[in-house]
């Protein structure tokens, strides 16, 4: 994945593979519990059907966008990227409401709809498996993972005991 000079993905728009089998898309936020997530899958299903799925909000810094093109040479997948094409601060302003911890306009349409219009329009959902790699302290956020994409199968993976920041440093180093 080429980054632009300010460190920013190009937004793709990259058809998902035509698999005779299952496809494995990952909400790819860049963070440990994804990456660990993507790596669990590859592990148990391999990287043809894999799809790591990334929203660009406009707002992230240069280094995520060099950890996601990273693993996506790691596991051997270009990351797809989508975006609304706003910041959070322009849909604060569009929405005349200020996001914050409780009530986050910006995950909904920065983040939830991009990801599901790229999932409507490239993944049968009787032929798909949506991974979000969540941590424990992610209760609320879990709980709201199978309204999503309705109709695939959904899956909340936990970071797995052992996989910590290291880990994941080693592997990406190999």
């Amino acid at each position: 994945m080429s980054l632009t000079v300010r460190g920013e993905p190009p937004t793709t728009s990259r058809a998902a593979p035509h698999p005779a089998g299952t496809l494995h898309v990952v909400q790819f936020s860049g963070g440990i519990g994804s990456w660990a997530a993507a790596m669990r899958v590859a592990e148990e299903h391999g990287t043809d059907n894999l799809i790591l799925l990334a929203a660009d909000t406009k707002a992230e810094d240069p280094d995520l966008w060099r950890f996601v093109a990273d693993a996506g040479a790691h596991f051997g997948v270009e990351p797809v990227i989508v975006a609304d094409g706003r910041t959070p601060w322009q849909v604060f302003a569009d929405q005349r409401f200020v996001g914050n911890s409780r009530i986050a306009p910006c995950s909904v349409h920065l983040k939830q709809k991009p990801c599901r219009r790229w999932l409507t329009e490239h993944a049968d959902p009787d032929r798909t498996v949506l991974y979000v790699g969540i941590d424990w302290s992610e209760q609320p956020t879990r709980e709201l993972v199978g309204t999503a994409a309705p109709g695939a199968c959904h899956r909340a993976g936990l970071v797995p005991v052992g996989r910590s920041l290291p880990v994941v440093r080693a592997a990406l180093s190999q």
